[in-house]
């Protein structure tokens, strides 16, 4: 009974179980191909690229491989040979492989000690002493600026007593600046207590002072 021959349509992988290694032969076009005997009575015809992939993946008879012809438009056809530990990751595959990170250095536990020879002290290596960890700054606390007398007299409140305080020195000044003018006039407490008291009267029908 002939053998199926297994045609790899483009851009779809086709799985196959090896039965042998692959024998080179010339196709009737004159290339050279690689025939392969597979399981379940098949075989296939691959060109030589395929032929390295399946032996750079280390497949061998009772291997199943998965082999994908790409077709990408006008283009040449390129193959891909893929083994079960490829697809976990563990195999060969066509694919570029990730570019492997540089193995990264252990620290060195030897770093920072410090040995004397026999003769001058201890032999073995001895930690260094390592200096605190630096303490964050504390921050300074803000100071708020004076405010000058004349503005916190003027938030303060103007009380009667104040009002009052002000009306007997204004006043005092009226009849200081009335003595310039006429000094023959005999001014007393009484009057400053009067001119005080209509300041003072005049004062609360017009507004604070």
């Amino acid at each position: 009974m002939p053998r199926q021959k297994i045609e790899f349509a483009a851009n779809i992988p086709t799985q196959v179980e090896l039965d042998g290694d692959g024998t080179l032969q010339a196709s009737k076009s004159g290339d050279d191909e690689y025939r392969y005997f597979l399981a379940s009575e098949r075989i296939m015809w691959v060109p030589p690229e395929v032929h390295q992939q399946i032996l750079h993946s280390g497949a061998a008879k009772g291997d199943t491989i998965t082999i994908e012809r790409s077709k990408p438009g006008k283009a040449a056809a390129t193959w891909k040979v893929s083994t079960r530990d490829d697809e976990r990751g563990n195999g060969y595959s066509n694919a570029p492989s990730p570019t492997t990170p540089p193995p990264q250095r252990m620290p060195d536990q030897n770093a920072g000690r410090s040995t004397r020879t026999a003769g001058q002290g201890w032999t073995e290596n001895q930690p260094t002493a390592q200096a605190p960890p630096a303490r964050p700054l504390a921050s300074a606390p803000q100071q708020t600026a004076p405010q000058p007398a004349a503005q916190l007299a003027a938030e303060l409140p103007i009380t009667p007593a104040d009002r009052m305080a002000g009306a007997l020195r204004d006043a005092i000044e009226l009849i200081r600046g009335c003595a310039t003018y006429e000094p023959s006039i005999a001014w007393t407490s009484a009057d400053v207590r009067a001119i005080a008291a209509t300041l003072f009267i005049g004062g609360e029908k017009g507004g604070q002072r």
